[in-house]
């Protein structure tokens, strides 16, 4: 009895019985005669036929054609038949490539017999994957929210091969997604990444903006002393972001902590979120940067919220009063000066502001503010009150006072980045 004839139960059973796609992949290859690749909505490939080449993440993934609720879809640029293996959601595909339009119709009925059971199995594997994901994240959780009580049962419990006694890092990834990619497809790219690169403990997306890396401190093998030499790890890091840039032209951020004990690694998150967010407000495109690397602004995390906050309350209470009432843009104006080093032509072109616009409204900031813009030790005192402002705000920390203090606590509530500062703050 052919294959064929033995119906879509037989094919589900195989699945189920080997937990993967090898017998469908067999099967089909053998159909068709052409290299298959099995797949999910994100283009993640889950099986492929002998042959097909795999060797590095980008392999692992291929681009699903956007094209409404068809089953076929054919690419005669590539050669590729799309099949959606589930009409409802699109959740499995089958390809089959280097093939002709007119001979993909006699294939339709293979298509049709084993596209349940690959369906079942893109499904189980979503669900394993799941778990895995809750997991990770949960244990994420309570290492960076510094749930202290649970971290040490949670690490004897893990299969993360996390040690008490060594030193690790966190290291902070925030892309800037397009309308094609999700942030689950990202990751599910960057876990391929990392099995083909330098060993990661803990990959995990976070807060639903980034993805955290949970990274061992290297050790000199002659010394065993602890290695602070960061170039290899950076250059890592940039052949990841260069990579992503690639596959999915979209820029990102990365933002790197100190090392620390697994007990006080949210201390490593702090820093390299500080890092990411000062890279992104100073205006560095597609940036790395160590915590190390931030001069002036380290300061920012030996300070208390509440100081922070009266810093730049001091320096741009009244300007930000004038704005709020008369709806004007001198913060912005005063951020763009920042951002252009002062430099009057330049803010003015970047503004499409005529000179003597920019000029009132530089004279009409120093009234504000009480700072002259040509006195360096003002211009200082302005850069790091509008940069802080920013990652205050950025972070749901800039309480206004009445209701827009409440509004920003009510902001905070679910967002672990201002949980683990007004912590900091109370220590």
């Amino acid at each position: 009895m052919s294959a064929l004839k033995q119906g879509e139960n037989y094919w589900i059973e195989a699945v189920l019985e080997k937990k993967n796609l090898d017998a469908v992949i067999n099967f089909l290859h053998n159909i068709t005669g052409k290299p298959v690749r099995i797949t999910d909505r994100t283009g993640k490939v889950y099986a492929c036929s002998e042959g097909v080449k795999m060797a590095s993440a980008d392999d692992h993934f291929v681009d699903i054609p956007q094209n409404g609720n068809s089953i076929l879809i054919y690419d005669p640029a590539q050669r590729d038949l799309y099949y959606r293996a589930d009409s409802s959601d699109g959740e499995a595909w089958i390809i089959i490539g280097n093939t002709g339009e007119a001979e993909y119709p006699a294939w339709l009925p293979y298509l049709e017999e084993v596209a349940t059971a690959v369906k079942i199995c893109i499904f189980i594997a979503h669900e394993k994957e799941n778990m895995e994901h809750q997991f990770k994240k949960k244990l994420i959780e309570d290492i960076l929210l510094w749930n202290a009580s649970e971290i040490k049962e949670l690490i004897r419990q893990n299969k993360y091969c996390l040690d008490l006694d060594k030193l690790y890092f966190v290291s902070i990834m925030e892309p800037v997604l397009d309308s094609k990619t999700d942030m689950e497809t990202l990751y599910k790219h960057t876990l391929e990444w990392l099995k083909y690169h330098e060993d990661v403990v803990i990959c995990s997306v976070w807060n639903e903006k980034y993805i955290i890396f949970i990274c061992p401190n290297k050790y000199d093998l002659q010394t065993l002393e602890s290695d602070d030499n960061w170039d290899n790890y950076l250059s890592y890091i940039r052949k990841h972001q260069k990579d992503i840039a690639k596959r999915f032209n979209i820029p990102t951020y990365f933002g790197i902590g100190r090392k620390y004990l697994i007990t006080e690694l949210h201390k490593s998150y702090q820093e390299a979120l500080t890092a990411l967010n000062i890279s992104k407000l100073t205006g560095k495109k597609n940036s790395v940067t160590h915590y190390l690397n931030l001069g002036v602004f380290k300061l920012i995390n030996l300070q208390e919220t509440a100081m922070l906050r009266q810093f730049c309350a001091e320096n741009l209470g009244r300007l930000l009063e004038h704005d709020r009432t008369t709806k004007g843009e001198l913060l912005q104006t005063l951020r763009v000066l920042c951002d252009t080093d002062f430099d009057v032509n330049a803010a003015a072109q970047k503004m499409f502001l005529h000179f003597n616009t920019l000029r009132y409204r530089i004279k009409k900031i120093e009234e504000l503010t009480g700072r002259q813009l040509d006195r360096i030790l003002d211009r200082l005192n302005l850069f790091v009150a509008v940069k802080l402002h920013d990652l205050l705000l950025l972070n749901g920390l800039l309480g206004e006072p009445g209701s827009a203090e409440k509004e920003a606590a009510d902001s905070t509530a679910n967002n672990p980045a201002a949980q683990l500062m007004r912590r900091r703050s109370c220590l």
